[in-house]
Protein backbone atom coordinates (compact mmCIF):
# COMPACT_ATOMS: atom_id res chain seq x y z
CA UNK A 1 0.00 0.00 0.00
CA UNK A 2 1.24 3.19 -0.82
CA UNK A 3 0.15 6.89 -0.43
CA UNK A 4 -1.64 9.00 -3.52
CA UNK A 5 -2.17 12.28 -4.10
CA UNK A 6 -5.14 13.92 -3.83
CA UNK A 7 -5.42 15.67 -7.06
CA UNK A 8 -8.72 16.73 -9.07
CA UNK A 9 -8.83 18.59 -12.26
CA UNK A 10 -10.83 22.45 -11.19
CA UNK A 11 -12.55 22.88 -14.62
CA UNK A 12 -13.59 19.55 -15.39
CA UNK A 13 -17.29 18.74 -17.27
CA UNK A 14 -16.90 15.03 -16.10
CA UNK A 15 -15.93 13.70 -13.08
CA UNK A 16 -13.45 15.66 -11.18
CA UNK A 17 -12.15 12.81 -9.10
CA UNK A 18 -11.19 10.81 -12.57
CA UNK A 19 -7.74 10.86 -11.70
CA UNK A 20 -7.86 9.19 -8.06
CA UNK A 21 -9.87 6.63 -9.40
CA UNK A 22 -7.50 5.61 -11.99
CA UNK A 23 -6.01 1.92 -11.63
CA UNK A 24 -3.02 2.84 -12.81
CA UNK A 25 -0.45 1.34 -10.75
CA UNK A 26 2.65 3.32 -9.29
CA UNK A 27 6.36 2.63 -9.63
CA UNK A 28 8.97 2.26 -6.87
CA UNK A 29 12.52 3.26 -7.74
CA UNK A 30 15.35 2.14 -5.85
CA UNK A 31 16.15 5.67 -4.88
CA UNK A 32 12.54 5.93 -2.77
CA UNK A 33 10.86 8.27 -6.08
CA UNK A 34 7.39 7.06 -6.78
CA UNK A 35 6.35 7.66 -10.37
CA UNK A 36 2.62 7.15 -10.69
CA UNK A 37 1.17 8.11 -14.40
CA UNK A 38 -3.07 7.83 -14.19
CA UNK A 39 -4.33 6.85 -17.79
CA UNK A 40 -7.74 9.44 -17.70
CA UNK A 41 -9.65 10.45 -20.80
CA UNK A 42 -11.95 13.54 -19.62
CA UNK A 43 -13.02 16.55 -20.69
CA UNK A 44 -12.33 20.30 -19.67
CA UNK A 45 -14.12 23.23 -20.28
CA UNK A 46 -12.13 26.75 -21.50
CA UNK A 47 -13.75 30.41 -22.82
CA UNK A 48 -14.03 30.20 -26.55
CA UNK A 49 -13.25 33.56 -29.06
CA UNK A 50 -15.01 33.06 -32.22
CA UNK A 51 -14.53 36.66 -33.24
CA UNK A 52 -11.87 35.38 -36.25
CA UNK A 53 -13.24 32.27 -37.05
CA UNK A 54 -12.21 30.53 -39.14
CA UNK A 55 -8.85 32.00 -38.19
CA UNK A 56 -9.30 32.11 -34.48
CA UNK A 57 -6.44 31.09 -31.52
CA UNK A 58 -8.15 29.52 -28.59
CA UNK A 59 -6.04 29.32 -25.86
CA UNK A 60 -7.30 26.90 -22.40
CA UNK A 61 -6.27 25.82 -19.36
CA UNK A 62 -6.45 23.20 -16.96
CA UNK A 63 -6.38 23.62 -13.47
CA UNK A 64 -4.80 20.73 -10.98
CA UNK A 65 -5.60 21.11 -7.18
CA UNK A 66 -4.79 19.37 -4.27
CA UNK A 67 -8.29 18.50 -2.88
CA UNK A 68 -8.78 18.86 0.93
CA UNK A 69 -5.45 19.27 1.56
CA UNK A 70 -3.36 22.12 2.72
CA UNK A 71 0.21 23.32 1.71
CA UNK A 72 1.44 21.72 4.85
CA UNK A 73 0.78 18.25 3.52
CA UNK A 74 0.37 18.26 0.00
CA UNK A 75 1.99 20.69 -2.75
CA UNK A 76 2.80 20.88 -6.72
CA UNK A 77 5.91 21.54 -8.33
CA UNK A 78 6.87 21.49 -11.94
CA UNK A 79 9.85 19.82 -13.48
CA UNK A 80 9.41 21.94 -16.72
CA UNK A 81 7.75 24.96 -18.22
CA UNK A 82 6.04 23.56 -20.59
CA UNK A 83 4.24 19.91 -21.27
CA UNK A 84 5.76 17.42 -23.61
CA UNK A 85 4.01 16.41 -26.68
CA UNK A 86 4.58 12.61 -26.42
CA UNK A 87 2.04 11.69 -29.42
CA UNK A 88 2.87 12.89 -33.27
CA UNK A 89 -0.30 12.41 -34.47
CA UNK A 90 -1.47 15.04 -36.36
CA UNK A 91 -4.76 16.27 -35.78
CA UNK A 92 -6.89 17.36 -38.45
CA UNK A 93 -8.70 20.53 -37.45
CA UNK A 94 -5.96 22.25 -34.79
CA UNK A 95 -2.45 22.99 -34.89
CA UNK A 96 -0.61 22.64 -31.69
CA UNK A 97 1.22 26.05 -31.17
CA UNK A 98 2.78 25.72 -27.33
CA UNK A 99 1.96 25.16 -24.18
CA UNK A 100 3.29 26.40 -20.41
CA UNK A 101 2.87 25.41 -16.81
CA UNK A 102 2.04 27.39 -14.02
CA UNK A 103 1.95 26.42 -10.14
CA UNK A 104 -0.01 28.74 -7.68
CA UNK A 105 -2.42 28.81 -4.24
CA UNK A 106 -6.01 29.18 -4.13
CA UNK A 107 -7.00 30.90 -1.39
CA UNK A 108 -8.08 30.92 1.48
CA UNK A 109 -6.85 27.88 2.17
CA UNK A 110 -4.10 28.09 -0.28
CA UNK A 111 -4.20 25.07 -1.63
CA UNK A 112 -1.46 24.15 -3.91
CA UNK A 113 -2.77 24.77 -7.39
CA UNK A 114 -0.84 23.86 -10.90
CA UNK A 115 -2.26 24.79 -14.24
CA UNK A 116 -1.45 23.93 -17.52
CA UNK A 117 -1.50 26.28 -20.57
CA UNK A 118 -2.13 25.05 -23.83
CA UNK A 119 -2.70 27.58 -27.14
CA UNK A 120 -3.84 25.87 -30.47
CA UNK A 121 -4.75 27.66 -33.91
CA UNK A 122 -8.02 26.11 -36.16
CA UNK A 123 -6.45 24.78 -39.72
CA UNK A 124 -8.88 27.14 -41.55
CA UNK A 125 -8.28 25.62 -45.09
CA UNK A 126 -11.72 23.02 -45.12
CA UNK A 127 -13.71 26.39 -44.06
CA UNK A 128 -12.07 28.94 -46.85
CA UNK A 129 -13.05 26.03 -49.06
CA UNK A 130 -16.42 25.59 -48.44
CA UNK A 131 -17.62 28.16 -46.28
CA UNK A 132 -15.58 31.63 -47.18
CA UNK A 133 -14.82 31.40 -51.31
CA UNK A 134 -18.70 30.35 -51.70
CA UNK A 135 -19.86 33.13 -50.09
CA UNK A 136 -17.23 35.46 -52.11
CA UNK A 137 -18.14 34.30 -55.05
CA UNK A 138 -22.23 34.10 -54.02
CA UNK A 139 -21.93 38.48 -53.30
CA UNK A 140 -20.48 38.97 -56.64
CA UNK A 141 -22.96 36.66 -58.42
CA UNK A 142 -25.62 38.23 -56.63
CA UNK A 143 -24.22 41.93 -58.82
CA UNK A 144 -24.67 40.01 -62.32
CA UNK A 145 -28.08 40.36 -61.77
CA UNK A 146 -27.85 44.19 -63.52
CA UNK A 147 -25.95 42.55 -66.39
CA UNK A 148 -28.54 40.24 -67.57
CA UNK A 149 -30.70 42.09 -70.22
CA UNK A 150 -33.68 43.66 -68.78
CA UNK A 151 -36.19 41.95 -72.18
CA UNK A 152 -34.91 38.52 -70.88
CA UNK A 153 -37.01 38.04 -68.15
CA UNK A 154 -34.26 36.09 -65.59
CA UNK A 155 -33.53 39.19 -63.80
CA UNK A 156 -36.35 38.82 -60.79
CA UNK A 157 -35.02 34.67 -60.80
CA UNK A 158 -31.30 34.86 -60.48
CA UNK A 159 -31.51 37.19 -58.27
CA UNK A 160 -34.30 34.85 -55.89
CA UNK A 161 -31.67 32.37 -56.07
CA UNK A 162 -28.46 34.22 -55.07
CA UNK A 163 -31.00 35.56 -52.24
CA UNK A 164 -31.56 31.94 -51.24
CA UNK A 165 -28.27 30.62 -51.47
CA UNK A 166 -27.16 32.94 -49.26
CA UNK A 167 -30.12 31.93 -46.48
CA UNK A 168 -28.71 28.26 -47.53
CA UNK A 169 -25.12 29.15 -46.59
CA UNK A 170 -26.62 30.76 -43.21
CA UNK A 171 -27.25 27.52 -41.32
CA UNK A 172 -23.83 25.68 -41.71
CA UNK A 173 -21.94 28.54 -40.37
CA UNK A 174 -24.35 28.71 -37.48
CA UNK A 175 -24.19 25.05 -36.41
CA UNK A 176 -20.16 25.39 -36.73
CA UNK A 177 -19.93 28.35 -34.62
CA UNK A 178 -19.93 27.63 -30.61
CA UNK A 179 -23.55 29.01 -28.69
CA UNK A 180 -22.18 32.28 -26.88
CA UNK A 181 -23.51 35.95 -26.96
CA UNK A 182 -20.48 37.54 -25.41
CA UNK A 183 -18.15 37.72 -29.09
CA UNK A 184 -19.30 38.46 -32.65
CA UNK A 185 -18.82 36.53 -35.22
CA UNK A 186 -17.07 38.55 -38.06
CA UNK A 187 -18.01 36.17 -40.64
CA UNK A 188 -22.05 35.74 -39.30
CA UNK A 189 -21.50 39.66 -39.84
CA UNK A 190 -20.10 39.40 -43.43
CA UNK A 191 -22.55 36.86 -44.37
CA UNK A 192 -25.80 38.78 -42.86
CA UNK A 193 -24.57 42.54 -44.59
CA UNK A 194 -24.70 40.22 -47.63
CA UNK A 195 -27.31 38.62 -47.55
CA UNK A 196 -29.20 42.59 -46.97
CA UNK A 197 -27.29 43.92 -49.54
CA UNK A 198 -28.54 40.91 -52.01
CA UNK A 199 -32.05 41.68 -50.93
CA UNK A 200 -31.47 45.43 -51.91
CA UNK A 201 -30.46 44.61 -55.09
CA UNK A 202 -33.12 42.65 -55.55
CA UNK A 203 -35.26 45.28 -54.99
CA UNK A 204 -33.19 47.88 -57.03
CA UNK A 205 -33.40 45.73 -60.18
CA UNK A 206 -37.52 45.62 -59.56
CA UNK A 207 -37.41 49.21 -59.88
CA UNK A 208 -35.42 49.30 -62.95
CA UNK A 209 -37.75 46.80 -64.66
CA UNK A 210 -40.63 48.48 -64.27
CA UNK A 211 -39.07 51.74 -65.38
CA UNK A 212 -38.28 49.75 -68.68
CA UNK A 213 -41.48 48.77 -68.91
CA UNK A 214 -42.80 52.39 -69.03
CA UNK A 215 -44.59 53.34 -72.46
CA UNK A 216 -45.97 56.75 -71.46
CA UNK A 217 -44.30 59.59 -72.97
CA UNK A 218 -42.79 62.38 -70.71
CA UNK A 219 -42.75 66.04 -70.38
CA UNK A 220 -39.43 68.27 -71.89
CA UNK A 221 -39.74 69.97 -68.69
CA UNK A 222 -40.01 66.69 -66.31
CA UNK A 223 -36.92 65.35 -64.17
CA UNK A 224 -36.44 62.04 -66.48
CA UNK A 225 -35.12 64.79 -69.46
CA UNK A 226 -33.03 66.61 -67.01
CA UNK A 227 -31.59 62.78 -65.59
CA UNK A 228 -30.94 62.24 -69.43
CA UNK A 229 -28.66 65.30 -69.70
CA UNK A 230 -26.38 63.85 -67.81
CA UNK A 231 -22.72 62.83 -69.10
CA UNK A 232 -23.45 59.16 -68.93
CA UNK A 233 -26.82 59.20 -70.09
CA UNK A 234 -26.41 61.91 -72.67
CA UNK A 235 -27.64 60.22 -75.71
CA UNK A 236 -29.99 62.66 -78.69
CA UNK A 237 -32.56 60.65 -80.82
CA UNK A 238 -34.95 61.35 -83.44
CA UNK A 239 -37.97 61.78 -81.31
CA UNK A 240 -41.54 61.88 -82.00
CA UNK A 241 -43.38 64.80 -80.88
CA UNK A 242 -46.88 64.84 -80.00
CA UNK A 243 -48.86 68.39 -80.03
CA UNK A 244 -51.34 69.21 -77.47
CA UNK A 245 -54.88 69.22 -78.37
CA UNK A 246 -55.43 72.21 -81.14
CA UNK A 247 -57.46 74.77 -79.75
CA UNK A 248 -59.89 76.13 -81.73
CA UNK A 249 -61.59 79.47 -81.76
CA UNK A 250 -64.66 80.52 -83.56
CA UNK A 251 -65.67 83.85 -84.63
CA UNK A 252 -69.28 84.61 -85.98
CA UNK A 253 -70.27 87.29 -87.75
CA UNK A 254 -73.52 88.37 -89.33
CA UNK A 255 -73.94 88.53 -93.13
CA UNK A 256 -76.33 89.75 -95.52
CA UNK A 257 -78.77 87.31 -94.87
CA UNK A 258 -79.83 86.65 -91.29
CA UNK A 259 -79.23 82.31 -91.97
CA UNK A 260 -75.97 83.19 -93.40
CA UNK A 261 -73.39 82.52 -91.14
CA UNK A 262 -69.48 83.02 -91.93
CA UNK A 263 -67.10 81.01 -89.73
CA UNK A 264 -63.82 82.65 -89.68
CA UNK A 265 -61.91 79.88 -87.59
CA UNK A 266 -58.72 80.66 -86.12
CA UNK A 267 -56.53 77.59 -84.68
CA UNK A 268 -53.70 78.32 -81.60
CA UNK A 269 -51.24 75.18 -81.21
CA UNK A 270 -49.15 75.63 -78.11
CA UNK A 271 -45.78 74.42 -78.05
CA UNK A 272 -44.69 71.01 -78.17
CA UNK A 273 -43.92 69.30 -74.78
CA UNK A 274 -44.49 65.68 -74.97
CA UNK A 275 -41.85 63.39 -76.72
CA UNK A 276 -40.48 59.99 -76.55
CA UNK A 277 -38.61 58.95 -73.95
CA UNK A 278 -36.34 55.35 -74.21
CA UNK A 279 -36.90 53.82 -70.95
CA UNK A 280 -35.58 50.54 -72.08
CA UNK A 281 -32.15 52.61 -72.62
CA UNK A 282 -32.66 54.54 -69.21
CA UNK A 283 -33.10 50.57 -67.54
CA UNK A 284 -30.63 49.55 -69.40
CA UNK A 285 -27.58 51.94 -68.13
CA UNK A 286 -29.19 52.43 -64.37
CA UNK A 287 -28.34 48.36 -64.25
CA UNK A 288 -24.82 48.97 -65.56
CA UNK A 289 -24.38 52.10 -62.53
CA UNK A 290 -25.99 49.81 -59.94
CA UNK A 291 -23.38 46.78 -61.45
CA UNK A 292 -20.44 49.20 -60.73
CA UNK A 293 -22.07 50.58 -57.27
CA UNK A 294 -22.26 47.11 -55.90
CA UNK A 295 -19.28 46.01 -57.02
CA UNK A 296 -17.60 48.09 -55.11
CA UNK A 297 -19.35 47.94 -52.27
CA UNK A 298 -18.58 44.48 -51.64
CA UNK A 299 -14.94 44.87 -52.32
CA UNK A 300 -15.12 47.39 -49.64
CA UNK A 301 -16.50 45.05 -47.37
CA UNK A 302 -14.69 42.24 -48.04
CA UNK A 303 -10.95 44.40 -47.39
CA UNK A 304 -13.02 45.87 -44.32
CA UNK A 305 -13.95 42.37 -43.27
CA UNK A 306 -10.23 40.33 -44.24
CA UNK A 307 -8.57 43.44 -42.25
CA UNK A 308 -10.48 43.31 -38.91
CA UNK A 309 -9.80 39.46 -39.17
CA UNK A 310 -5.62 39.75 -40.17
Amino acid sequence: MIWLPAVTILNSNDDRNAIVKSISGAQILPDGTVNWCPDVSMATSCPISVRKYPFDKQECDISLISWLRGPTEQIFSSVRDDIAVVSKELNTEWEFLGSSTSVSTIPPSYNSRVSFNIEIKRRPFYQIVHTLIPLVLLSYMNCFIFVIPINSGENTSFGVAIFLAFAVFIGPVKESLPVTSTETCLLTVYLIVQFCIGGLELCVSNITLRLAARTKHVSEKSWWMKLEKILFLTQKQNRKIYPDPVIIVEELSKGDNEGDIAKNIKTDERPCENVDFDWMALGSKLNMICFLFFIVIKSLILITYLTETF
